[in-house]
């Protein structure tokens, strides 16, 4: 079977916030919120639809959101995202990383 192209970086951007210390708490697929136990049901979830908003919480419970698109290019499948300074130094890891 056949990888989902996106599935490589969703999965890197999901070590990335790991990392620096959040979690996936629920994805908005477009219809409903599902809630998510692990990060491989928020990747499951994310790549089932072309857009979603993925809501992750740091240690402190601060929850906050990504809006994902897939189908721009490599790096830029989240669109969009939460004004937090700690996301944003995670999502800036994720932008380098995926613009070399």
């Amino acid at each position: 079977m056949r990888q989902h192209p996106y599935a490589t970086e969703i999965r890197s951007l999901m070590r990335t916030l790991n990392k620096h210390g959040f979690t996936p708490v629920s994805v908005f697929d477009g219809e409903e919120t599902e809630k998510v136990k692990n990060q491989s049901e928020a990747v499951d979830v994310i790549l089932s639809v072309d857009d979603s908003s993925l809501y992750v919480k740091n240690a402190a419970g601060k929850t906050v959101k990504l809006y994902i698109v897939l189908g721009n290019d490599p790096g830029e499948a989240v669109c969009d995202h939460s004004d937090f300074d700690p996301l944003t130094v995670a999502m800036t890891e994720h932008y380098d990383r995926w613009s070399e």
